[in-house]
Formats: C-alpha cells, structure tokens, sequence
C-alpha cells in the first residue's frame, strides 16, 4: 500500500480524511497526485500543502452529499475546474 506523509512528518494513508497526529485536514491532490494536508483559505477552500505544489483546492458536491463510496475520490477537485463550470453555466 501506497503511503504519503503530512506536513507534520506523520504518516497518511489512502483512507485517511485527517491527520491523526497535527489533525489537518486531508484530501487528494489531482494536481501533484498526493494525500496532503490542506490548508484552510479565506473563501473557504484550501491549498495543497504537498511541497511545490500549492495547488488551490474545495469539497466538491459529491462530499456534502456523502454520495460516495470513498471519502478520497469525493473530497477535492482543483479550484479552477470548478470556477470554469460556474462561469460556462452562468453564460
């Protein structure tokens, strides 16, 4: 099994939505392809925290309806993709 390391240096798992050890928050990257700890942002999405990424992230829809089997594949999509679908259904 794959595993990936928070910014706190403990251990993260595939299955992991929080970090057991600094208890951040943890989700998928698209971007870098990493479990990460996320960083909360102001407009209530969050940065990847996986070393030279950053990547801005949020919850997609999937998340809030709890509609997934896993929490890791419902939990992040990268900030752009959402923000180019809200303007292509506003137009």
């Amino acid at each position: 099994m794959q595993t990936f390391s928070c910014r706190c240096g403990n251990p993260l798992f595939f299955e992991n939505t929080h970090c057991l050890a600094c208890e951040s928050d943890v989700g998928w990257c698209p971007t870098c392809s990493n479990i990460v700890a996320l960083e909360p942002l102001d407009n209530g999405g969050y940065r990847c925290t996986h070393e030279g990424c950053g990547t801005a992230l949020m919850q997609c829809h999937n998340y809030w309806r709890k509609t997934c089997v896993t929490a890791w594949w419902s939990w992040l999509k990268v900030m752009q993709t959402h923000s180019a679908t809200a303007a292509a259904t506003t137009m």
